[in-house]
């Protein structure tokens, strides 16, 4: 938590040098989306003893947006808010011979993600708006995971199976990431529009908990940034 307020205070310091000393050149703000996945265990279940767990999260929209701050000479910072949502159809299943039918229930998995990053260019083209760029951060995720509706076809769990669901505690969870990305920008608009992908080490494990691994988050996204004047 330390980490992630120091960095904060430093966006707003490097925010309120540069605005005094170059007015608002270089300041932005813009909109992304894509498509975000995640893997990794998010939950386990026991039936008859047998502790399962539950598998990757997998695919589905991802979307946010972020604020640029371009008065450094080399990095460009930037502040982002992004949120995935994933409901899931999955199904429970008893012990290999036992007669109980499988049931599916619907999981709700949700993560809302603050994320601090720092990108530099690598190669631009020559005589073209067109530029490579790669970077990295740190973030904060706040994710939720819940049983949701049972959907089985004449089906019911028993009495006590959400007794035995556990959701891993994955509030306030930190990463670390990095990113690598193609932009363009036009000479003759404000804008900049990019395609990025990320790969993100979410620090989940938990030896305490049960839960032995991190959660790995991977997304594409494409953007566009508004450039102040």
């Amino acid at each position: 938590m330390q980490y992630l307020k120091a960095s904060f205070i430093a966006v707003i310091i490097v925010f309120l040098t540069g605005a005094s000393s170059q007015a608002i050149t270089g300041l932005g703000f813009g909109i992304h989306g894509g498509l975000g996945n995640y893997r990794g265990d998010v939950f386990r279940y026991t039936i008859f003893e047998q502790t399962i767990e539950s598998g990757d999260v997998g695919s589905s929209i991802q979307y946010g947006g972020h604020v640029k701050v371009g008065t450094l000479p080399v990095v460009d910072v930037y502040l982002n808010i992004d949120y995935f949502s994933k409901d899931e159809f999955y199904v429970f299943k008893y012990p290999p011979g036992d007669p109980t039918p499988d049931y599916t229930h619907t999981i709700d998995f949700r993560d809302l993600y603050i994320s601090l990053d720092g990108k530099f260019n690598i190669y631009s083209l020559p005589a073209s708006p067109v530029a490579f760029y790669m970077g990295g951060g740190i973030g904060s995720h706040l994710l939720n995971t819940e049983l949701s509706e049972n959907v089985s076809a004449g089906t019911e769990p028993p009495e006590d199976f959400e007794d035995t669901v556990q959701f891993f505690e994955d509030n306030g969870r930190f990463d670390i990431h990095g990113l690598f990305g193609v932009k363009v920008n036009p000479p003759v608009v404000p804008f900049e529009f990019f395609l990025e992908g990320r790969f993100a080490l979410i620090k989940t494990q938990d030896e305490d908990k049960g839960r032995k691994d991190d959660l790995q988050a991977m997304s594409v996204l494409a953007g566009a940034t508004f450039n102040l004047p």
